[in-house]
């Protein structure tokens, strides 16, 4: 009497190796979501850096243009008292200082229309009011997008 004995085992066992890889690539998508989640952090802290630097600058480029603009009234009315210059010089260098101290306030003349492109400074987004961030209007035509 012979006895034969077959055994049959698997040498892998396919479904816990798909869980073991499965698990792997759950772990590396883990990963990349925490990365991203960094750099999007990232880049909006450098975003509101770059946007306070920016807003910084205007200001101080305001600021510069309104001292310019003083300057400039006072060598206007110099040159009045010493007879080389008329009042009308006078007075253009006043209005000029006027919209200098209204533009660093933030704002333009009250009812005053703002063409696109119009005062603009360096910097400035098209088709938005000349330093403000609100789209520019045209009598009768309403906002003009960029």
């Amino acid at each position: 009497m012979t006895f034969v004995s077959m055994r049959q085992q698997n040498v892998i066992d396919i479904e816990s190796y798909r869980s073991l890889k499965a698990s792997e690539r759950a772990l590396d998508a883990g990963k990349m979501d925490e990365q991203d989640a960094r750099d999007l952090i990232v880049r909006a802290i450098a975003g509101l850096y770059l946007n306070a630097q920016s807003a910084a600058a205007r200001a101080d480029a305001a600021a510069s243009r309104v001292t310019d603009s003083s300057t400039l009234l006072k060598l206007a009315q110099d040159k009045h008292d010493a007879g080389t210059a008329t009042g009308v010089d006078v007075l253009r260098a006043e209005v000029q200082l006027a919209k200098r101290q209204a533009g660093a306030a933030g704002g333009t003349e009250p009812g005053e229309p703002v063409a696109a492109g119009a005062g603009a400074e360096p910097g400035d987004e098209p088709g938005n009011a000349a330093g403000t961030g609100r789209a520019a209007s045209l009598p009768g035509f309403g906002a003009v997008e960029a």
